[in-house]
C-alpha cells in the first residue's frame, strides 16, 4: 500500500471584542491513501483539498460575542475508484481545543449539542446533514465522518461546519489547533469484466477477422495464440484484468478467449451478447460469474443453431430485463434455468418467443412479482404440450400482448389465478392457441385493458366462451378479437360496454359455426373501422343490430359481410355511411341475400368499391342512391353476380376512377349493359373488364378513353353473345403492355374495328383474337387504319420473333387460333390461323399477305 499525503492550512481569527483583537488559527491537513494498481487497466486515483468558504483576509471573523458563529469549508475529493473511500478527521494530537499563546483555550464540545446548547468559549462540528454539532475528534480516536462504496468516478463536495462561541471576557490572541482529515480508498477483489454486450455484438461487424459471427464454438483457450494471430481486447475499461479473444476458422471455427483471472464477471449490460450468433452449437460459458448483470435483453437471440443450453450456474439476482433473450432459437430443444433468480425482472417479453424446438418448459421457480411486460412470452411455442404458470404472480403486469401466442400443440392452459388488474393490452394473448376446447376467465379482471385485438383469434376448438363479466370500458380495440374461432356455438358478450371502442374491424371474422349474433346493445357512437366486421361467419343467419347502432363515425366498412354466406338479410335501416370511404367487398359473396337495399345510403365519400357486390346472388340490384364521384376502384364490383339480369348504372359518375378491372366478370345472366356516360380518361387497368359478360349483344363504348390503360388483357374475352361492338376514337392501345386474349371467344362479333393502332409498348398479344370452338366462328374482317407493324418495335423483338420450328414468337402465339373464316382485305388467310408469324400483322396486299384490312 502507498500514501499520497498533502495540506491545506487555513487561520481562524476574531474580529476585535470590547476593544479587544483576539484572533485564532486552526490547520486542515489531508492524507490520501489508496493501493497502487496491480496492472495498467485500471488505474485509481484519489485527491482532495479543502477551501475555508468563511475566510477574510485568511481569517474567521467572529460576527458577534456571546453567540455561536458557524464557519463553512469545503471538502472536495477527486477520485476515480471501484469501491468508494472512507473519510476520518482528527485534530492532530489528544489535544482538541483552540489554544492562545497565554495558555486560554476555546474546549471541544464534549457530546453531540443542538446549536441553541452550545455553551460559551466551546466549539464542534458538523456535516451539512447533521443538525447538531459533535465534538472535535482527539489523534488517538479519529471518527469517520463519510463512507462511500460502489464505483466513484470524478469530484465529490463535501461541506464541513465548525460552530465556535466565544464571550465577550475572552482575552485576545490567536487561538489555533490542527485538523486532519484522512481519505482512504476501500480494499475490493481484482476481477476480469468482459465488456458490454452491444460493444461485443458490434465487433464482429467491425473486424472480419472474428468471421462475421459465424462461430460453432465459443470457449475458453489455456493460452494467448500465437502473436502473428490477431486478438481483440473484450474486458471493460475499469477491468483488473484483460480479456482477449480471436477467431481459428481453420480449428473448428471457434472463438477463443483468454484471461489470467479465475472467472470472469459479465458486463451488467449483457444485452446482445451472442445475439446473431446463428452458427453455434456449443457455448462454454462455465467460466462465466453473471452476478453483476441487470440486462440480458436478447442475450442469446436468433442463436438458431444451438440444440442445448445449460445455464443452471446463472447468478440473475439483479437482472432486471430478459426480454427476447431466447428469442427464435428454434433448434433449442434443451434448456435448463433451474437457477433462475428473477425476482428483479420487470421485462419477460418475448423471452421464449418462437423457441419452437421445446417441447416443455419449466418456469415454476419464476418470481414474477416485478414483471411489467410479458408480451409474447411464450409466444411461437408450437412443440410446447404443457405449461404450468400456476406460480405467477402477474399483479404488476401491464402488457400480455401475445403471451400465449402461437402454442398449437396445447390442450390445457390454466389462466384461472392470473392477476390482470393492472393489465392494459390483452391483444392477441390466445391468438392460434388452436386446441385448447375451452378456457376459463372468470377470474380475469380486465377493467383497465384498452385493447383486446385479435384476443382469441384462431382459437379453432373453442366451442363456448362466456365473457359476460368482462368489464371492457376502456377498450379501444376489438378488432378481429374472435377472429377464426371456427368452432364457437356459444359466444356471451352480452356485458360489453363498447362505448370507448374505435375499430371492430374483424371482430366476428370467421366465426363459421355460430348461428346468431346479438349485439343490439353495443355502444358504436365511436367505432371508426368495421371493416370484415362479420367476414365468414358463414353460418350466421341472423345478426341483431338493435335499434342504436351508430356508424356515424365509420370510415371503412370493407368487407363488412363478406362470405356471410347464409345471411338471407341485412337491415341497413339505421346505416349513417356518410363518412365511410371504403366499401370494398362489403357484400362481396354474401350468396343468400335475397334482397340488399341502400336507398338510404350516404356514398359521397367513398373511394373504394372493389368487389362491393361481387358475388351476390341478387336479382334485382337499385344502385339510384349511389354516389360514385369519388370512387377511383371499381374493381371487380360486380364480378359473379351470375342472376343479375339487368343493371343500371346511369347514377354512376366515374371521373376519378382509375381502376375497373373485371368490373362486370361473370355477370352471365346480363343482357344488357349502357355505361356510354362512363368517363375512363383515368382509367389504367382494364383486365378481363366484360370477360364472360356472356348474353349482352350489343356494346357501344364509342366514349371509352383507353389512352392511360396499361392491361387490356382478356378485355372481352367471353363475350359470346356481343354482334355489335362500336369503338371510339379515344380508344387506344398506347400504353398498354398487354392485350393477350382481349377478343378470345367473341364467338358472334363479324368484325372488329380497332381504329388507330399504337402499340409501341405492348411486348404481348397472345391469343387476342382466338376462340376454342372453330365451329362458332363468325369473325371475317379486322379494320385498323394503319398497320401493326411490329417490327418497327426493337426492343420487344424478343417477344415476337419467329422460333426456330416456324411458329409464332410467345409474344404473338395463336392470336388468331381457330379464326377459319378471318380473310384479309385481299382475302388471304392461313389454313392453320395459329401459325401467324409476324409478317402476317399487317393490311393484306399480296404477295405481302396479312391478317388485316385497312378502314376504308
Amino acid at each position: 500500500m502507498s500514501a499520497n499525503e498533502g495540506s491545506k492550512v487555513i487561520l481562524i481569527g476574531f474580529k476585535k471584542i470590547s476593544g479587544a483583537l483576539i484572533t485564532m488559527s486552526a490547520a486542515f491537513f489531508c492524507n490520501l491513501l489508496f493501493f497502487t494498481p496491480t496492472n495498467a487497466l485500471f488505474t485509481p486515483s484519489l485527491s482532495t483539498a479543502v477551501e475555508n468558504n468563511s475566510a477574510v483576509d485568511g481569517k474567521l471573523p467572529i460576527h458577534s460575542a456571546n453567540h455561536l458563529n458557524e464557519y463553512s469549508s469545503t471538502l472536495k475529493v477527486e477520485a476515480n475508484l471501484k469501491a468508494g473511500y472512507s473519510v476520518s478527521m482528527s485534530t492532530e494530537t489528544n489535544d482538541t481545543a483552540l489554544s492562545n499563546p497565554s495558555g486560554v483555550k476555546i474546549n471541544s464540545i464534549s457530546s453531540e449539542t443542538a446549536p441553541t446548547g452550545i455553551l460559551s468559549n466551546s466549539w464542534g462540528y458538523k456535516l451539512s446533514s447533521d443538525s447538531n454539532y459533535r465534538p472535535i475528534p482527539a489523534l488517538s480516536h479519529p471518527e469517520t465522518i463519510i463512507n462511500t462504496s460502489g464505483r466513484i468516478h470524478g469530484e465529490q463536495n463535501y461541506e464541513i461546519n465548525l460552530g465556535v462561541f466565544a464571550d465577550s471576557a475572552l482575552v485576545s490572541g490567536d487561538y489555533t489547533n490542527k485538523i486532519i482529515f484522512s481519505v482512504v480508498a476501500s480494499l475490493y477483489d481484482k476481477s476480469a469484466v468482459m465488456m458490454s454486450g452491444p460493444d461485443f455484438y458490434n465487433l464482429f461487424d467491425q473486424h472480419e477477422e472474428l468471421g462475421y459471427r459465424g462461430y460453432q464454438h465459443f470457449k475458453e483457450a489455456s493460452s494467448l495464440p500465437d502473436p502473428s494471430v490477431k486478438t481483440f481486447d473484450i474486458d471493460e475499461a475499469d477491468s483488473d484484468y484483460a480479456i482477449k479473444m480471436w477467431y481459428d476458422e481453420n480449428d473448428d471455427m471457434t472463438l477463443y478467449f483468454y484471461t489470467t483471472a479465475d472467472k470472469i464477471y459479465l458486463n451488467p449490460d449483457s444485452s446482445q451478447l451472442f445475439k446473431d450468433a446463428n452458427s453455434a452449437d456449443d457455448l462454454d460459458l462455465s467460466k462465466f460469474d453473471t452476478s453483476l448483470v441487470t440486462d440480458m435483453t436478447e442475450m442469446f437471440n436468433n442463436v438458431y443453431t444451438l440444440s442445448s443450453l445449460d445455464l443452471s450456474h446463472f447468478d440473475t439476482r439483479n437482472v432486471t430485463s430478459m426480454k427476447d433473450i431466447f428469442n427464435n432459437d428454434n433448434a433449442l430443444t434443451d434448456l435448463n434455468i433451474s437457477s433462475f433468480n428473477t425476482s428483479k425482472v420487470k421485462d419477460m417479453s418475448g423471452m421464449f418467443n418462437y423457441c419452437y424446438g421445446l417441447t416443455s418448459i419449466d418456469v415454476s421457480n419464476f418470481d414474477t412479482s416485478k414483471v411489467e411486460s410479458m408480451q409474447s412470452m411464450f409466444s411461437g411455442l408450437s412443440e410446447l404440450t404443457e405449461l404450468n404458470i400456476t406460480n405467477f404472480d402477474t399483479s404488476s403486469v401491464t402488457n400480455m400482448h401475445e403471451m400465449f401466442g402461437g402454442l398449437a400443440q396445447l390442450t390445457e392452459l390454466d389462466v384461472s389465478h392470473l392477476d390482470t388488474s393492472n393489465v392494459t393490452d390483452m391483444s392477441g394473448m390466445f391468438t392460434d392457441v388452436g386446441q385448447i376446447t375451452e378456457l376459463n376467465l372468470s377470474n380475469f379482471n380486465t377493467s383497465k385493458v384498452e385493447n383486446m385485438s385479435g384476443m382469441f383469434s384462431g382459437m379453432a376448438a373453442v366451442t363456448e366462451l362466456n365473457l359476460s363479466h368482462f368489464d371492457t370500458s376502456a377498450v379501444t380495440d376489438m378488432s378481429s378479437m374472435f377472429l377464426g374461432m371456427s368452432s364457437l356455438t356459444n359466444l356471451n358478450i352480452h356485458g360489453f360496454d363498447t362505448h370507448n371502442v374505435t375499430d371492430m374491424g374483424g371482430l366476428f371474422s370467421q366465426v363459421s359455426a355460430l348461428d346468431t349474433i346479438d349485439i343490439s346493445h353495443f355502444d358504436t357512437s365511436n367505432v371508426e373501422d368495421m371493416s370484415n366486421m362479420f367476414s365468414g361467419a358463414s353460418s350466421l343467419t341472423q345478426i341483431n343490430l338493435g335499434n342504436n347502432f351508430n356508424t356515424e363515425k365509420v370510415k371503412n366498412m370493407s368487407g363488412m359481410f363478406k362470405n356471410a354466406t347464409s345471411l338471407g338479410q341485412i337491415d341497413l335501416t339505421h346505416f349513417n355511411t356518410q363518412n365511410v370511404t371504403d366499401m370494398s367487398s362489403m357484400f362481396n359473396n354474401a350468396t343468400a341475400l335475397t334482397e340488399l337495399n341502400l336507398t338510404l345510403f350516404d356514398t359521397r365519400n367513398v373511394e373504394n368499391m372493389e368487389k362491393m357486390f361481387a358475388g351476390l346472388q341478387l336479382t334485382d340490384l337499385n344502385l339510384a342512391a349511389i354516389n360514385t364521384a369519388k370512387v377511383t376502384n371499381m374493381k371487380e364490383m360486380f364480378s359473379g353476380m351470375n342472376q343479375l339480369a339487368h343493371l343500371d348504372l346511369s347514377s354512376f359518375e366515374t371521373n376519378n376512377l382509375k381502376e375497373m378491372s373485371a368490373m362486370f366478370q361473370g355477370m352471365t345472366a346480363l343482357e344488357e349493359l349502357d355505361i356510354l356516360h362512363f368517363n375512363t380518361s383515368q382509367v389504367d387497368n382494364m383486365k378481363n373488364l366484360f370477360k364472360d359478360v356472356s348474353k349482352v349483344t350489343k356494346l357501344d363504348l364509342t366514349n371509352f378513353n383507353s389512352r392511360k390503360a396499361t392491361d387490356m388483357t382478356g378485355m372481352f374475352d367471353g363475350m359470346e353473345a356481343l354482334s355489335d361492338l362500336k369503338l371510339g376514337p379515344d380508344f387506344s392501345f398506347e400504353m398498354a403492355n398487354n392485350l393477350d386474349y382481349m377478343f378470345h371467344n367473341t364467338y358472334s362479333l363479324k368484325s372488329i374495328d380497332l381504329g388507330e393502332v399504337d402499340i409501341q409498348k405492348t411486348f404481348s398479344l397472345a391469343g387476342m383474337f382466338a376462340i376454342d370452338d372453330p365451329s362458332r366462328d363468325q369473325l371475317e374482317k379486322i379494320y385498323t387504319t394503319n398497320e401493326f407493324k411490329l417490327t418497327e418495335y426493337s426492343y420487344w423483338q424478343d417477344h415476337f420473333k419467329t422460333q426456330d420450328d416456324g411458329t409464332p414468337g410467345d409474344g404473338i402465339k395463336d392470336v388468331f387460333k381457330n379464326r377459319v373464316k378471318l380473310r384479309g382485305g385481299q382475302g388471304s388467310h392461313l389454313e392453320n390461323p395459329s401459325m401467324a408469324t409476324k409478317d402476317w400483322f399487317r393490311f393484306d396486299n399480296p404477295p405481302a399477305q396479312g391478317y388485316f384490312t385497312q378502314k376504308p
